[in-house]
């Protein structure tokens, strides 16, 4: 968390908020989101949040976008 706020100027949170986010960006494959899936992290968004998947960690069809 240091690291973040001070090299990125980010406040990083301890778990994600449910129906608090309008997008998600999957930009690290971690095992965690895999585990997660789609339903899993859709929970964290907004009734009209995207996920966005730059690292084809989901499967085809559980992101809104891959990049």
């Amino acid at each position: 968390k240091a690291a973040a706020r001070h090299e990125c100027s980010l406040e990083l949170c301890d778990a994600p908020s449910e129906s608090a986010y309008d997008a998600i960006l999957i930009a690290v494959a971690h095992d965690e989101f895999r585990r997660l899936g789609e339903t899993g992290m859709r929970r964290w968004l907004k009734p009209e949040g995207v996920i966005y998947d730059a690292r084809y960690a989901l499967r085809q069809g559980e992101s809104d976008s891959r990049l």
